[in-house]
C-alpha cells in the first residue's frame, strides 16, 4: 500500500472550517501471462499432488519457491530469477520417499508437514539468503503402526499464531478426519491432543483443508469418500458440536478436491469438482454457506484458489481436456463476476495443479505434465501490476462559514496513473473532534447532524449524498491510464453543535479494478 496523502477533513464549525483530502492507493491486480518453464522432471505421474496443499510460493525477495515430489524424494528448489524462468539451482530433499505434504508460508517464515512412518511431522524453516534454514523437525500428530496411523495432513497458522494440522486418521478400519493444534505461538515442537472432528469412512480418500479466521478461530473443509463437509473452531469455546454437510463430489477422486482461501473479511471462498465434474464455488461468511456459483460444466479437475490480500480479488485456476483455465472474481455474486483471465494453454496431459495461497505481486502455480515417464514438474504465473492514484491537492481551505449553511466546494483532480483501467472507490469516517461527533443525513441537517455531498461534474453539482459514515460510495469506474477525475466536496453544516473546536474525517479513495 502506497499512502499518498495524510491529510484528513477537517471544518472548524461556524468560523472556520478546513478540509484535507486522504487517497490511498490499493494494490489491485490484472493479468500478465508469462510463457511456463520447466522446474525440473519426476518419474511421478502426480509429482505436484495434493492440488489442496499449496506447494508454491513466492518470497519476499521476488523469487519463486517449488516443492515437488521427484519419484525418490520430496524436495524443492527456489529459482534462479525472479521472473521464474530459470531453475537450474540446488535441489533439496526436504523429507522422504512421499507426496503427501503440506506447505504454509508466513512473510519469511516456511512450514512443513509430511508423512512419516504413521506420523505427520512437521518443521518450521527461515528464508534467509537465498536459502531455507530449517529446525529440528517434531510429530505433530502421533501414530504407532499400520493400524494407528496418520497419513496425510494440512496445515496453517491462524491469526493468533498458532500453528494447526487437520490429517487424516487411519485406525485399522476407517478412516476419519482430525485436527490438533501447537501448544505454544508460532513454535512446532509440542502440539495438543488430536480431536476428531468428522465422522468416519472406509475410503482412503479423505482430504482435509485447514484455513485461519479471526480471533484465533479456523475452519477445516474435507473431502470424504464422496462428499464435501466443514467444521469451525472457535477459540475459547472448541469445535462446532455438528458438521457442516456443504456438496457432493466425485466419488474417491483425488484429481476432484477442494481448495480455499480467506479474505481480509474473514470470509472462506471454497471451489470444488462436483458429483457431475463440474467446478463450483461457495462463499462461507462466518456462520453459513452461500449459494453455490457454477464455474464450468463437467470433466474439471485439480481446482486450486488464491487471493490478492490488497483487494481481494480470488483467482481459481483448474484443470479440463490437458488444459490449464484461469478465471478472476472480486466478492463474486454470480457466474458472470467471474472472468476469464489470459494464460497460455497447452495441450500435454496435466496433473496435481496447485497454486500460492496469496500474493500481492504474482500468482503462480505449478503442475506435473506429460504422458509418461519422465514427466516435467512445470511453472507458470499472472503478474500482478500496481494500480495507483495520485492527487493535484489534497488539501480543502474553507473561510468564514455560518451555520446551516452549504459550504463552497474545492477541487482536487484524482489521476489513473496506474498501468491499466481502474475504478475510483471512496468512503468517509465520521466527524470528530475528539470528544463530540456529528452524525450524517443524506436528507437534512440538524442539531449535530451535518449532509455532505461530492460530484465529479462541476462546483454547482448535480450533488451526490453520502448517506452513512464508512461505507463505500464509487467515485468513477473504467478511468483509463492516465486519466483524471475532477473530485468536488462540500458539507452543509450542522443547525446546532456540541463545539466549535474542529471536527475532522478522513476520505479514502481507493483504485481497484
Amino acid at each position: 500500500m502506497r499512502l499518498i496523502s495524510l491529510d484528513s477533513i477537517s471544518y472548524k464549525k461556524i468560523f472556520l472550517s478546513l478540509v484535507s483530502l486522504w487517497i490511498i492507493m490499493i494494490i489491485s491486480a490484472t493479468q500478465l501471462q508469462a510463457a511456463p518453464s520447466t522446474i525440473d522432471t519426476s518419474s511421478y505421474s502426480t509429482a505436484t499432488a495434493i492440488s489442496a496443499y499449496r506447494h508454491v510460493f513466492r518470497d519476499n525477495d521476488g523469487y519463486y519457491w517449488a516443492f515437488y515430489y521427484n519419484g525418490t524424494y520430496s524436495i524443492y528448489q527456489r529459482s534462479n530469477d525472479t521472473t521464474g524462468a530459470s531453475w537450474t539451482g540446488t535441489k533439496t530433499q526436504v523429507a522422504q520417499a512421499t507426496n503427501r505434504f503440506s506447505v504454509w508460508v508466513d512473510a519469511n517464515i516456511v512450514y512443513f508437514t509430511y508423512y512419516n512412518n504413521n506420523d505427520m511431522n512437521v518443521k518450521r524453516g527461515v528464508i534467509s539468503a537465498g536459502n531455507i534454514s530449517w529446525g529440528p523437525e517434531y510429530i505433530a500428530l502421533n501414530g504407532t503402526n499400520a493400524n494407528n496411523a496418520y497419513t496425510i495432513a494440512s496445515i496453517c497458522k491462524d491469526s493468533n499464531g498458532y500453528l494447526w494440522v487437520a490429517g487424516r486418521y487411519y485406525n485399522g478400519s476407517n478412516y476419519r478426519v482430525v485436527a490438533a493444534r501447537s501448544t505454544n505461538i508460532d513454535d512446532v515442537s509440542t502440539w495438543g491432543a488430536p480431536t476428531t472432528i468428522s465422522s468416519t469412512t472406509t475410503s482412503t480418500r479423505v482430504y482435509p483443508v485447514v484455513v485461519p479466521l479471526n480471533s484465533g478461530n479456523v475452519y477445516v473443509v474435507w473431502y470424504r469418500s464422496n462428499v464435501f463437509e466443514g467444521k469451525k473452531y472457535i477459540s475459547g469455546t472448541g469445535w462446532e458440536a455438528s458438521v457442516t454437510s456443504i456438496a457432493n463430489g466425485k466419488t474417491d477422486d483425488m484429481e476432484s478436491l477442494h481448495s480455499a482461501v480467506v479474505d481480509g473479511s474473514f470470509n472462506i471462498h471454497l471451489v470444488y469438482i462436483d458429483a457431475s465434474g463440474n467446478l463450483q464455488y461457495q462463499k462461507y461468511n462466518g456462520s453459513s454457506w452461500g449459494t453455490l456459483i457454477q464455474i464450468d460444466a463437467a470433466t474439471c479437475n485439480t481446482p486450486t484458489i488464491s487471493i490478492t490480500p490488497s483487494n481481494n480479488k480470488l483467482y481459481l485456476l483448474w484443470t479440463k481436456g490437458n488444459q490449464i483455465y484461469c478465471k478472476g472474481a472480486i466478492n463474486p455474486t454470480s457466474s458472470s463476476d467471474w472472468v476469464s483471465e489470459t494464460i497460455t494453454t497447452q495441450t500435454t496431459a496435466k496433473y496435481g495443479l496447485t497454486s500460492n495461497y496469496s500474493s500481492t505481486t504474482k500468482i503462480c502455480w505449478i503442475y506435473t505434465q506429460g504422458t509418461g515417464s519422465p514427466y516435467n514438474v512445470n511453472f507458470d504465473y499472472l503478474s500482478i501490476p500496481v494500480l495507483s492514484v495520485s492527487v493535484s491537492n489534497s488539501t480543502f481551505s474553507f473561510g468564514t462559514n455560518p451555520l446551516n449553511s452549504w459550504m463552497t466546494p474545492q477541487t482536487s483532480v484524482i489521476t489513473n496513473d496506474g498501468t491499466v483501467a481502474e475504478n475510483f472507490v471512496g468512503r468517509i469516517s465520521q466527524f470528530t473532534d475528539g470528544a463530540n461527533t456529528w452524525g450524517i443525513s443524506s436528507t437534512a441537517n440538524g442539531n449535530n447532524i451535518i449532509r455532505a455531498q461530492w460530484s465529479t461534474t462541476s462546483e454547482t453539482g448535480p450533488w451526490n449524498d453520502i448517506s452513512a459514515y464508512n461505507t463505500d460510495f464509487t467515485i468513477a469506474t473504467n478511468v483509463a491510464v492516465n486519466g483524471n477525475v475532477t473530485f468536488y466536496f462540500r458539507i452543509q453544516t450542522p443547525t446546532n453543535t456540541t463545539s466549535y473546536s474542529q471536527y475532522s474525517s478522513t476520505l479514502t479513495v481507493t483504485a481497484q479494478q
